[in-house]
């Protein structure tokens, strides 16, 4: 019996061991996540006006950019129940850094429009991509319910606070302008961007099927009515052609059918 509770405790402390974990991973993805969409939101329309883009064309790009984020967040609700959350957040992380690798190689304004519409730059204070919903899910379950409060706060402020961070690093393109090209800085942001999508997916890459709780819906088995049907009066339970008759009427005190025969409970 001694072996068993320590058997059963061990598993239990590895379990919370590895949600731990996965709210780490978690946390420190959004970090990278927003400090690379702190500077890009300010670098996009930069690097767009350096490309020889109008105000117009660069409004349409940016239009496009959180556009297709929404589009693909609300499309993505209809079938992520139908994935598993760690395949979806590494597809996403892959997602990013192909749009920071098509950033930095393309400069025509529909190829450019195209990849901010499928792609995952996020021009805005805010965090409108499809990792938003996947990675409440994933925290959902990795914490308890007395935790949770506590660690979505953190969510919150890990996300708020280095953006805020990327949007100063943003000042590096003028720090460092009378050394270096200033488009080659740019460049090289885009070029960052695209490797913290490949951190972000590591980071996924680590999560533990715990991450994956209550993802999909236990059916009901009707293989044991009594279980099932423990609510109901005895009256029904003991008598099964009471149940298959339509005719009759059932309350805690007894059934009585339709030819006016009373139906007791059996103690």
């Amino acid at each position: 019996m001694t072996f068993m509770l320590h058997s059963g405790t061990s598993v239990a402390e590895r379990m919370s061991s590895r949600r731990g974990s996965d709210v780490r991973r978690v946390l420190w993805a959004r970090a990278l996540r927003a400090f690379g969409d702190g500077y890009v939101a300010i670098l996009l329309p930069v690097h767009l006006a350096a490309l020889g883009f109008n105000a117009i064309t660069v409004g349409l790009i940016s239009t496009a950019t959180l556009l297709g984020s929404v589009l693909l967040t609300l499309g993505f609700g209809f079938v992520a129940h139908r994935m598993k959350r760690r395949s979806a957040l590494l597809a996403a992380s892959i997602l990013m850094a192909a749009t920071g690798l098509g950033f930095l190689a393309l400069d025509g304004f529909w190829p450019l429009a195209l990849i901010a519409f499928v792609g995952t730059l996020n021009p805005s204070s805010g965090d409108v991509s499809v990792f938003l919903p996947l990675e409440h899910t994933v925290l959902t379950a990795s914490v308890s319910d007395r935790e949770r409060t506590s660690t979505f706060a953190r969510y919150s402020f890990v996300g708020s606070v280095i953006a805020a961070v990327g949007a100063l690093a943003a000042g590096v393109v003028d720090w460092l302008s009378p050394l270096i090209d200033r488009e080659a800085i740019i460049q090289g942001l885009f070029l960052l961007y695209g490797a913290l999508g490949l951190a972000s997916f590591l980071l996924y890459r680590g999560l533990s099927p715990s991450a994956e709780k209550g993802a999909s819906r236990q059916r009901m088995s009707l293989g044991r009515p009594a279980a099932v049907c423990s609510g109901l009066p005895p009256c029904l339970r003991s008598t099964p052609s009471a149940v298959a008759s339509s005719s009759t009427r059932c309350s805690p005190y007894g059934c009585s059918s339709a030819l006016g025969s009373t139906l007791q409970p059996q103690e």
